[in-house]
């Protein structure tokens, strides 16, 4: 059975990510993600390592709007890895409306400084605005990093 502080941590970095996106600096959103990390977003592709993570975050710098958690799960916690899932809503901050909401899948694993940290991050949307996703377009990881 996992310590009931690994649950509180890792409640912890759902928030923590919401906070580097919405104020942080692309630094505190790193600390969410393991160096090899993953972020998939089913709208702009894979994100992998802290140097991509890193330019799709400063590319979407200009917006910060605010990302709000709800319903996480933690499935599992076993041999220092946890499988969780959740609710997002992605809200406007200049009149709180609605540009998107969706779910996570994600993997997180607790690295050897005991920080529970994203090695796979996968965020699907479930709906998006017409201008949020016009936005995204110009996010993807061809644009961003020339692949593809």
């Amino acid at each position: 059975m996992s310590d009931v502080m690994d649950y509180i941590h890792l409640q912890n970095l759902y928030g923590r990510y919401c906070f580097a996106l919405d104020y942080g600096t692309t630094a505190d959103l790193l600390d969410c993600f393991t160096p090899d990390g993953v972020f998939s977003l089913s709208d702009r592709g894979d994100f992998v390592g802290h140097e991509q993570i890193a330019a799709l975050i400063d590319a979407s710098a200009e917006g910060r709007n605010r990302h709000q958690i709800m319903n996480l799960v933690i499935d599992s916690i076993a041999n220092g890895e946890a499988k969780c899932r959740a609710y997002f809503l992605l809200l406007r901050t200049r009149d709180a409306a609605v540009m998107s909401y969706g779910h996570y899948q994600d993997t997180a694993v607790k690295c050897p400084d005991g920080v529970w940290r994203w090695s796979l991050k996968r965020v699907i949307f479930d709906w998006r605005d017409e201008a949020y996703a016009r936005r995204s377009e110009s996010q993807t990881v061809e644009r961003l990093l020339g692949q593809g």
